[in-house]
């Protein structure tokens, strides 16, 4: 609140997923998602998921 009263403080709501990637779990599931929405990306992390590799 101390900013405020000495400058002007800006704000941006943002609307979607957020991805803790400073931890490994969160880092893969993000690129999962990323892949996973992109048509393409989809298909070859589709055959990756389900090849285990």
């Amino acid at each position: 609140l101390r900013l405020m009263e000495e400058q002007a403080v800006y704000s941006w709501q943002i609307k979607g997923k957020r991805y803790d990637i400073g931890s490994k779990k969160g880092f893969l599931q993000a690129t999962v998602d990323f892949a996973c929405n992109r048509s393409d990306l989809k298909g070859d992390m589709n055959e990756i998921l389900a090849n285990g590799k």
